[in-house]
């Protein structure tokens, strides 16, 4: 969760929205300082980037808000690294949508599930890229 959430008053405004959301995605990008996953279902690794489980929680737990107003957000889009696996530092970073991620040839991308995460990810097999995801299966 972003410090920035702290100072919003959720409590006070349960009773006027139908629901309250919350990014559940990017928790990776240029803006992180490794590699990792865009929308971890829980953190691995010892990554304390956050996860949709940290924010769920959050929300609920710490801000008491309650289940049915609670409205995650989850992504369409992959987010690449210009790295060789999970944690690492690079350079580069962009978005790929899903059609795009799909349409990559499995002769050059092995694709890896993160049983602790509970999402897949992509490595390109010249150990030069990796592209995290959500499927069907996530």
């Amino acid at each position: 969760m972003t410090s920035a959430c702290r100072w919003i008053a959720f409590e006070e405004l349960v009773p006027y929205f139908d629901y309250i959301g919350f990014m559940t995605y990017d928790f990776h990008g240029p803006w992180s300082d490794h590699s990792g996953h865009n929308a971890p279902l829980y953190a691995s690794g010892g990554d304390s980037c956050g996860s949709v489980h940290d924010s769920y929680v959050y929300a609920h737990s710490v801000r008491k808000i309650p289940n049915r107003k609670i409205l995650l957000g989850v992504p369409f889009y992959g987010r690449s690294f210009d790295c060789g696996g999970l944690g690492l530092p690079f350079r580069e970073s962009r978005s790929w949508s899903y059609a795009e991620v799909m349409a990559l040839p499995p002769a050059d991308w092995a694709r890896t599930w993160d049983a602790e995460a509970g999402v897949p990810w992509l490595r390109r097999r010249d150990g030069g890229m990796i592209i995290s995801f959500d499927d069907p299966s996530s």
